[in-house]
């Protein structure tokens, strides 16, 4: 990857190979410690504004293979709850926005247990207008 600009923050093993997470060259990051058992990489990213963004920017993002299977629904939802305190954790002292990206395997059925109660994940698809 590093021949196209990108190089790998981290990798952890998941239920079909491995999650990696990829990261522009000029992007500082610093990796947050997930653990074997959660098929995720997540770190903090810092990059540089550009354009009338001259300060510097950073958020949480996390690459994540969840559980397959309709039958998964249970273990997503404790993968995710499991993201959801570690970005916790991470950002105690300042908050920052954590992304979720990647294979999630989420089903239309279990939009309102992400969505709602106390997960409350915003999905950036229907954010931008689909449903």
């Amino acid at each position: 990857f590093d021949g196209y600009g990108y190089r790998a923050v981290g990798a952890n093993p998941s239920h079909a190979g491995w999650v990696v997470l990829l990261v522009r060259g000029d992007i500082s990051t610093r990796n947050v410690p997930v653990g074997h058992n959660l098929p995720a990489v997540v770190a903090e990213l810092v990059f540089n504004g550009e354009g009338k963004m001259k300060h510097s920017h950073r958020l949480l993002i996390s690459s994540v293979h969840l559980m397959y299977s309709k039958g998964g629904a249970t273990k997503r939802k404790t993968q995710v709850e499991d993201l959801l305190t570690i970005a916790l954790s991470e950002t105690q002292q300042s908050p920052l926005p954590f992304i979720i990206a990647g294979d999630t395997n989420m089903r239309e059925s279990e939009d309102a247990v992400m969505e709602g109660g106390t997960i409350q994940l915003s999905d950036a698809w229907k954010l931008n207008g689909s449903d």
